[in-house]
């Protein structure tokens, strides 16, 4: 897998549970949304890492 690929399976994975995070919030789940959000953090620092 090329760098390109990599960087574009990182940000399409944070998007997917980005989302998951905004469900979460809106059903007041808090400790699972600030979760998520680390891991969306986590995900698009991954995808710029294999950009670079």
């Amino acid at each position: 897998m090329d760098n390109i690929n990599l960087m574009e399976y990182w940000i399409k994975s944070s998007d997917e549970d980005y989302d998951v995070m905004k469900v979460m919030v809106e059903n007041k789940k808090n400790t699972w949304s600030l979760f998520l959000g680390y891991l969306v953090i986590e995900k698009l620092l991954k995808g710029l890492y294999a950009k670079k």
